[in-house]
């Protein structure tokens, strides 16, 4: 048993688990920058293969949605796919990065659109592995420091809400005659400096963990003869964050993804709306330093009430957006997409962290579920970013007067999923009471009889 000497000597980590830490913490950079790059610059891409006489306005979210269906389709397979080891697994996300990519230079340079479109799938599936890279790098260092880890690794996400944008543009004349084609090239640069970094890291042996998994294979061996990956299905510790999460992918997402079409119609120019996204993203990924610990401190009900609030504070901002030439300022625009991204944060680490609670006496089942759950919140997350091309080209297109109205319709959408978001809670708040008082009536019984026993 190790002195609190060496516990504390333990701590710092050894060269060897710096280097794998760094390493890590650059890839998930890259991979958070191709996220951004990929959603912000998605609605732009779409508009630039428009035919004359043709208006793709309703689709400029369908290449997002097929980007969350790559992300999702990819959670199925990622228990195989890193069955062989890490580093393996994330080449060959790298490599279904650099398989989009391609398509989508070819898709650009001829300009095909549904080859355009389908480039999105390998992309989203590339970047799908690529978010394990965050329980990849808490497995490269001593356990004291698995906290720190994930803290590093989010900082990680902060640069790239800048680091995809920007690169992008700096590289808008790299390939001049074919417009956008450089948003996949960064993304293919992105991918291969993964690989290369990727095969850099010692990833840790995978024995110990084979029998961690096999222990707690045997040891709950008679409480899975119960406990099916069915009936976990159906409880309400796994259903309520899954579906908590999904909102909080819908309701951030929606805003987000038109964001730049409308501010584009309402007379801004794309410097402004590219700033807007920037400082989105950095709005997601910022809060991520502290809210883990009031998660911690304070439950995930109070987390997901400052959700609640920042939801509706973001809409409040996103509806008193204006024209340009109306006197409207680009800082609506920034503090509606800045605070709906504080939101998105809340909420989703709530749900994650509640979600692991359903897991907690089948750790057997833990990777079934964590890909159950991405499936299906990226698939409701695909499905609301592509109905929100078609809500705002209709009201749109209604009344030109009004050119803000098929963005207000988006944000009354996006806020009616607040309110059932809001009831989601109390019914999950509700549900937990409820089990929690069953437990401590269950326990009052058994201390009574046992009283009654004694006494006999």
């Amino acid at each position: 048993m190790e002195t609190s000497a060496q516990q504390e000597t333990r701590s710092i980590l050894s060269t060897k688990e710096k280097r794998n830490l760094a390493l890590l913490i650059l890839s998930y950079t890259f991979t958070m920058a191709s996220l951004v790059l990929l959603v912000g610059s998605s609605s732009n891409v779409v508009l630039s293969l428009e035919k004359e006489g043709e208006d793709y306005t309703e689709l400029t979210t369908l290449s997002y949605a097929l980007f969350m269906t790559g992300m999702s389709f990819i959670s199925l397979f990622t228990i195989q796919i890193f069955k062989k080891g890490r580093k393996l697994g994330f080449l060959v996300g790298n490599t279904l990065g650099l398989i989009g990519a391609v398509m989508g230079i070819i898709s650009m340079k001829y300009r095909f659109f549904p080859l355009m479109l389908l480039s999105y799938i390998p992309l989203g599936c590339a970047v799908g592995v690529g978010n394990y890279l965050r329980f990849a790098a808490v497995e490269v260092v001593p356990a004291d420091f698995k906290e720190t880890a994930v803290t590093l690794v989010l900082s990680g996400g902060v640069i790239s809400a800048f680091l995809g944008p920007e690169a992008a543009n700096a590289t808008r004349d790299l390939y001049a005659s074919v417009p956008f084609a450089n948003v996949f090239i960064v993304v293919g640069i992105f991918n291969v400096a993964m690989m290369i970094l990727i095969s850099f890291v010692q990833f840790p042996n995978d024995t110990k963990s084979k029998n961690a998994i096999k222990e707690s294979k045997t040891s709950s061996h008679d409480q899975s003869n119960r406990t099916t990956f069915g009936s976990i299905l159906i409880n309400y510790k796994f259903f309520v964050p899954v579906i908590l999460a999904s909102l909080s992918w819908g309701i951030m997402a929606m805003p987000m993804i038109i964001a730049r079409v409308a501010m584009s119609d309402a007379g801004y120019t794309a410097r402004s709306s590219l700033t807007v996204i920037e400082l989105h993203f950095l709005g997601m990924f910022s809060p991520g330093f502290v809210s883990g610990k009031i998660i911690k401190q304070k439950g995930e009900i109070f987390a997901l009430k400052i959700a609640v609030a920042l939801f509706i504070l973001a809409h409040i901002f996103d509806f008193v957006c204006q024209r340009k030439d109306d006197g409207g300022t680009v800082a609506t625009w920034i503090l509606g997409l800045f605070v709906i991204g504080n939101g998105w944060n809340f909420g989703f680490a709530s749900a994650t962290m509640w979600l692991t609670k359903a897991c907690e006496r089948s750790p057997h089942l833990k990777a079934p579920i964590q890909a159950c759950n991405d499936f299906i919140m990226f698939a409701v997350t695909g499905i609301s970013g592509l109905s929100t091309g078609y809500i705002y080209d209709a009201q749109h297109s209604r009344d030109l007067n009004d050119i803000l109205r098929g963005w207000k319709s988006v944000n009354y959408v996006s806020l009616g999923g607040i309110g059932i978001f809001i009831l989601v809670i109390f019914f999950g708040h509700w549900s937990h009471r409820k089990e929690m008082n069953a437990t401590n009536k269950m326990d009052t019984t058994e201390t009574v009889e046992n009283n009654t026993i004694s006494a006999v």
